[in-house]
């Protein structure tokens, strides 16, 4: 590869995205129409695109940084998002989406619901009924540690 044949080739289309993004920087991103837009996004890919061929083809170390340069400022344009945005963003979400996908999900949710808690009454109704359940889900170790010492948990008397 001709590398100043190259660059000759291709330097037009650098100049044209160091123009679009001085004026991003300058006046925003939302300055910019949206050819303009479109222009800074395929300028963007195709510098990209020539930084590697740089790379590749030991172009030299000025047309290397001079390429990251501007693949590096039209990467910050491009991807930009403010705090404020963020927040929005979130804020969005929970206002809006997460509702959404509960209102979506609420079949799911309530069955998942009805089971812990009918699982969960099963399991206390057993281990009042039958000691010996107890002693299948808790670990004896730990029933006899609660039997020795009848005043654990704040203060309530589990009788011993």
């Amino acid at each position: 590869m001709n590398i100043q044949r190259w660059v000759a080739r291709r330097e037009q289309s650098w100049k044209q995205l160091e123009a679009l993004l001085k004026q991003a920087e300058q006046r925003g991103i939302r300055a910019l129409n949206a050819q303009d837009i479109q222009a800074l996004a395929s300028l963007y890919r195709s510098v990209s695109a020539d930084l590697a061929r740089a790379r590749t083809q030991q172009a030299g170390n000025l047309i290397v940084q001079n390429l990251q340069t501007l693949a590096t400022r039209s990467y910050a344009q491009i991807y930009q998002g403010s705090r404020s945005q963020e927040w929005q963003s979130v804020r969005q979400f929970f206002l809006w989406g997460f509702p959404a996908v509960v209102q979506k999900s609420q079949v799911y949710i309530a069955l998942a619901v009805a089971l812990l808690l009918g699982a969960g009454s099963i399991s206390w109704w057993l281990a009042w009924q039958d000691p010996t359940f107890l002693a299948l889900v808790v670990p004896e170790q730990l029933i006899s540690q609660v039997r020795r010492s009848p005043r654990t948990l704040d203060g309530i008397d589990f009788g011993g």
